[in-house]
């Protein structure tokens, strides 16, 4: 017996259906950065790839308050999540205020089942109030997860049941708290 022998342009024709594919099953059952994962190490596909496929992106946002400061481990941190640099924000501003250009830039860019990762809440702001509001406003009205990484407590994809929301409230206004107390100390000194 021959061995079927199919022509290359026929592979190339078969793979891209087999990847359109993948793309309609990931945007139409799957909104969840680590299905991605799984989807990446189980199909021997880069994680980049199924990430493009499923149109969700993850940003990363850094603030330090000065322009001297050096937010490289803030950046650092970013990349070994995989975060391409285009999809990082990084203001040299004050944390009091969220009028901040990097940061509006970031919100306009992200959408519904985005990822915005923090390295710890006070890089997200220092007022209590703000703070609070922004949080809402990113996954209520704008239906994008938060990933704090420096307090697991705050990622936005655990817990989204009653128990989960209060504990992660708490640990917000905890934090959120502690942000401002810290900047107020900071303005005294």
């Amino acid at each position: 017996s021959v061995p079927l022998q199919i022509p290359k342009t026929d592979i190339k024709t078969l793979r891209n259906r087999v990847y359109k594919g993948i793309k309609i099953f990931i945007n139409i059952f799957v909104k969840s950065v680590d299905f991605c994962k799984y989807i990446s190490y189980n199909f021997n596909i880069t994680y980049k790839a199924v990430l493009f496929m499923t149109d969700i992106r993850i940003h990363g946002y850094a603030r330090v308050s000065t322009k001297e400061q050096n937010e490289a481990r803030q950046i650092n941190a970013f990349k070994e999540m995989g975060i391409s640099e285009r999809d990082i924000y990084i203001d040299k501003v004050s944390g009091k205020s969220f009028d901040r250009p990097e940061y509006q830039r970031m919100l306009n860019a992200l959408r519904k089942g985005d990822l915005l990762v923090v390295l710890s809440i006070d890089r997200l702001g220092r007022n209590y109030t703000e703070i609070q509001e922004q949080w809402r406003y990113i996954t209520s009205e704008l239906g994008a997860d938060i990933k704090v990484l420096d307090m697991p407590l705050l990622d936005t994809r655990n817990g989204k049941d009653l128990l989960g929301t209060f504990i992660a409230d708490l640990v917000l206004q905890i934090l959120s708290f502690v942000a401002q107390t810290e900047r107020e100390h900071i303005r005294e000194r």
